[in-house]
């Protein structure tokens, strides 16, 4: 009888090793040869993941509120604790609301923002998450334009810095993510008045500025830069993001849409 019973626990005891291999292989994102851009479904907001074929981890920006973090944790890969690159283009809530959490469970290495203060509450909260990072050895700076961090094969560059106190959009750090000729231009929510800024180049996909505002993504961006691709990173909302004429622009152009409150969060590779 003991035997049995011996036997039934091994038994018990080898299907759920088995059962808790296999979901944990189903769930878990693993190692590839390529580099991906996820641009997280954190509602209405902004985030995007980065992490390169050597394995960097980039995040810019950190959604409005804590669903960043259950975003990021099902496209890292689990047991990498370490951010190698958090920027954060502006202090509007819906970038920064989840940055807290993000450094609760994550350790930065280094922090870019663009150096403007706010009075909100998400700020503080933001800040004082920043300041006990920095206390942890993350370096923390207010990049300029140009400035450029090399991650192995790939570059990460920012082309444009905003000098409009008043306008917190208009402040917003515009990044160039590269790899050999693969290129993605992160526009943050940056306004269609300061895009011509920012030196024209051919790239292949654009974070389309602003969630689809009609405040942002002229005529003069699609035509300079010829994206193939653009992603919008909007949710439910009040103020019609994405907007039918940015939604007409790019349709005009033959430029595939993708947006994060349709299909989720947008993941796009390159080999």
């Amino acid at each position: 009888m003991m035997q049995k019973q011996i036997f039934s626990n091994w038994v018990l005891l080898v299907l759920l090793v088995s059962a808790m291999t296999f979901w944990q292989a189903v769930f878990t994102p693993t190692k590839t040869n390529a580099t991906c851009i996820y641009f997280l479904d954190v509602g209405q907001g902004d985030s995007a993941y980065i992490r390169t074929k050597e394995g960097n981890d980039i995040l810019i920006d950190a959604g409005p509120d804590a669903r960043v973090l259950g975003a990021l944790q099902k496209v890292m890969l689990m047991g990498d604790k370490e951010i190698d690159l958090l920027m954060l283009t502006h202090p509007d809530k819906d970038h920064i609301g989840g940055v807290d959490e993000i450094l609760n469970h994550y350790q930065a290495k280094e922090i870019w923002y663009n150096g403007d203060n706010d009075k909100s509450q998400t700020f503080q909260d933001a800040w004082r998450a920043i300041q006990d990072e920095k206390k942890d050895g993350a370096s923390i700076l207010s990049p300029v334009k140009n400035q450029t961090k090399i991650f192995g094969l790939n570059t990460f560059s920012i082309v444009y810095t905003g000098q409009n106190p008043d306008d917190d959009n208009a402040n917003s750090l515009v990044a160039m993510f590269s790899e050999a000729d693969w290129d993605a231009l992160f526009m943050a929510d940056l306004t269609a008045d300061f895009e011509s800024q920012i030196a024209p180049q051919d790239i292949e996909i654009l974070k389309v500025g602003h969630h689809g505002s009609k405040n942002s993504t002229s005529e003069w961006l699609l035509d300079n830069f010829q994206p193939e691709i653009a992603v919008i990173s909007v949710g439910k909302n009040s103020y019609g993001h994405p907007t039918q004429m940015v939604l007409d622009k790019l349709a005009d152009r033959a430029i595939k849409i993708h947006r994060t409150d349709k299909e989720g969060t947008v993941k796009i590779c390159h080999q």
